[in-house]
């Protein structure tokens, strides 16, 4: 099982040389082992370096996207914040708005009011006028009653102007001659004329003039 030849007898010289050369070749193949071992143990190193060389890329690597992640979250932490102090002012402008708008609407409130009264107000002075104005036109007064009046062609006989407004009249010839109803001008000119001071200021919706039937 050695390797040796064991059909004859072997010398003692030629029994050393077997176990020499099986020594030399026991030493041939721990050199081999010791070869590969040194190229594994090679291998091994530059596998490790390899590794270690990655690990530190990936830590490096890590670390980086790491700063970046941390800045990029600050950065939305910073945006959060400024975005709620915005909606923080936005909310106050919006109930600072919304109590103008109440204020405002009870300041309108108040001033419909006021014109609604005033326009009731108004509307109840109006139909007042208007009813006033109604009595009027439908009352039959005759405002030149007993006025003072004047005259620029006085008759001689005794017929002045405030005959005219005395409030009587006759459509025919008087029955006594000293009883004078009606005015009379002194001529026939074309120019006479009579004045009657009424005493304020009236509207005049109709003047009636009677003239005597059996003269004149």
């Amino acid at each position: 099982s050695s390797g040796i030849n064991a059909e004859w007898p072997l010398r003692p010289g030629d029994k050393a040389d077997v176990i020499r050369e099986q020594a030399y070749r026991v030493k041939d193949e721990a050199f081999e082992l010791k070869d590969e071992a040194y190229d594994i143990k090679e291998r091994a190193m530059e596998a490790r370096s390899e590794l270690e060389t990655t690990l530190v890329e990936t830590l490096a690597l890590m670390r980086s996207q790491a700063t970046v992640t941390n800045l990029y979250i600050q950065d939305i932490r910073t945006t959060l914040s400024s975005v709620s102090s915005r909606m923080d002012r936005l909310e106050g402008m919006i109930e600072e708005i919304g109590q103008k708008v109440e204020d405002s609407a009870s300041e309108v409130t108040e001033k419909v009011s006021e014109v609604t009264a005033k326009v009731s107000e108004t509307q109840s002075t109006a139909a007042t006028i208007k009813n006033r104005q109604q009595a009027w036109i439908s009352e039959i007064r005759l405002i030149s009653l007993y006025k003072m009046t004047e005259e620029n062609n006085r008759h001689s006989g005794g017929y002045d102007s405030d005959l005219a407004t005395d409030g009587q009249f006759t459509h025919d010839r008087h029955v006594d001659n000293s009883i004078r109803t009606y005015s009379h001008t002194g001529s026939t000119a074309n120019n006479n004329k009579i004045w009657i001071e009424l005493g304020g200021v009236f509207r005049i919706h109709k003047i009636k003039i009677w003239n005597l039937r059996h003269c004149c």
